[in-house]
């Protein structure tokens, strides 16, 4: 039997790059404790009376008060009032931001009852809110394909909506200190392809995210009852076309690194020059896309530009706040740098 070993050139973690995980890992730490040390809400766990409830006063008030609204017969007030008093965050005043606030990366949006949660806060009238995830990994894997690696995969996600006339705006950013804590341009991940890492196809490995994740501006606009229109334009972003990118997809959020079928279901997941335009009608949305179709070069630190040479089109229904489903078409111009 001959053991083959691909070497610590390649797997190798130095001391340096154990300071920079311990730090992300620490960081971590305390925007968890944070969202603990006082009352939030959680829009996507919570209807808009709960959290009212919830965030009128602390422990047993707002338990007792909740415990009230939900009993068998009891009398619900006017939704302006369960409202009134809310600290922290301001639940969406209009349809337009209701859908804005409901995507999760670039234009799509997972069955309405899946939980995102993100702490919110007010700032005037802007409605915030961020979120993180991080875990820290040491993957041992035997084989001649497989490699031993310690890393950290993660990201930070942050929104900030505002009401415009009838309508309503929102920016979005979402970023990553992958590059800083996966090293040699990958991590072990068996039958896993794509992209490249100094100049050779990845096989068997996958890429860290970029710096910059996500970075658009996005405008919806109530056109009648139950229907909403959208723009999104994005320098990073994610066209219409897929499901919900992993690191939020409800069934792969919690994943300490990318499911097998990334490079297919996710692989415009970070695109360039993206621009979007949808309508929602009820259970209903068709979106179209334009954008730059090749992947992110192997420089995880910068923002490449590219020509809006691809398109894509996506159509998705909600027929129940636990269901979701979508079809969808694109065509990506010389997607990966090593192949026609």
């Amino acid at each position: 039997m001959k053991l083959q070993s691909r070497g610590p050139h390649r797997y190798g973690l130095s001391f340096k790059r154990c300071v920079v995980i311990f730090a992300v890992a620490t960081a971590f730490l305390l925007f968890d404790f944070s969202v603990y040390a006082s009352p939030s809400c959680f829009p996507r766990e919570m209807t808009s009376a709960e959290c009212a409830i919830a965030c009128m006063a602390n422990s047993a008030a707002a338990a007792t008060a909740l415990h009230r609204e939900n009993a068998p017969g009891a009398v619900h007030a006017p939704q302006s009032t369960q409202t009134a008093g809310m600290s922290g965050m301001a639940m969406p005043s209009n349809p337009a931001a209701e859908l804005l606030m409901n995507e999760v990366t670039g234009t799509s949006m997972n069955p309405a009852s899946s939980t995102m949660p993100m702490r919110s806060l007010m700032a005037g009238k802007w409605n915030l809110g961020f979120m993180a995830d991080g875990f820290i990994t040491d993957t041992q894997q035997s084989g001649p394909r497989g490699g031993d690696k310690l890393y950290s995969t993660n990201f930070f996600m942050g929104t900030a909506q505002h009401d415009l006339g009838q309508g309503s705006f929102l920016f979005d950013v979402m970023l990553s200190a992958e590059p800083a804590t996966i090293s040699g341009r990958e991590y072990p991940l068996l039958f896993q392809t794509g992209e490249t890492a100094y100049g050779k196809p990845i096989e068997n490995g996958q890429h860290p995210h970029n710096l910059v994740m996500a970075l658009g501006l996005h405008y919806a606009y109530p056109a009648g009852d139950d229907t909403v229109l959208e723009a999104y334009f994005a320098p990073v972003g994610d066209p219409a076309l897929g499901p919900v990118a992993f690191p939020h997809r409800a069934s792969a959020a919690e994943l300490p690194e990318a499911p097998i079928g990334h490079h297919w279901e996710d692989s415009s997941h970070i695109a360039y020059e993206v621009a979007t335009i949808g309508v929602k009608r009820k259970i209903v949305r068709l979106e179209v896309s334009g954008f730059h179709g090749a992947e992110p070069n192997e420089n995880r630190w910068n923002i490449a530009t590219g020509a809006m040479d691809s398109w894509a089109a996506r159509f998705s229904v909600f027929p129940t706040p636990n269901w979701a489903a979508q079809v969808s078409v694109g065509r990506l111009t010389h997607p990966e740098a090593l192949q026609p």
